[in-house]
């Protein structure tokens, strides 16, 4: 959780409900998205760049009615940013962990 400015919100991409954001390593969020993507029963042949459209799903990280593994406005992308650019990941690191927490 980020408090700036008397603000509180959460971090998103935590895809696997477990108080974490993770993009690479053990229980990364990653992986939930793309079974997520690969099992849907709209795609048959299992593509990792079909498109989970007008749905709401725990992996639906940015809220927009779809779930993306590959291509555009894709999930992991997301994901990656919000590990990436978090500010106490000073380092940079991709196996960064962002902790969360409830207020």
């Amino acid at each position: 959780m980020y408090r700036g400015n008397n603000y509180q919100m959460l971090w998103s991409g935590n895809t696997n409900k477990d108080a974490s954001v993770i993009y690479q390593g053990p229980n990364n969020e990653l992986d939930g998205v793309l079974f997520d993507v690969l099992g849907d029963s709209s795609n048959p042949a299992s593509f990792s760049n079909f498109i989970r459209s007008n749905v709401y799903s725990l992996f639906d990280v940015d809220m927009n009615a779809s779930v993306i593994f590959q291509g555009p406005a894709n999930e992991p992308d997301l994901i990656f940013f919000e590990v990436f650019t978090h500010p106490e990941n000073t380092s940079q690191f991709v196996n960064f962990i962002i902790r969360q927490q409830l207020p």
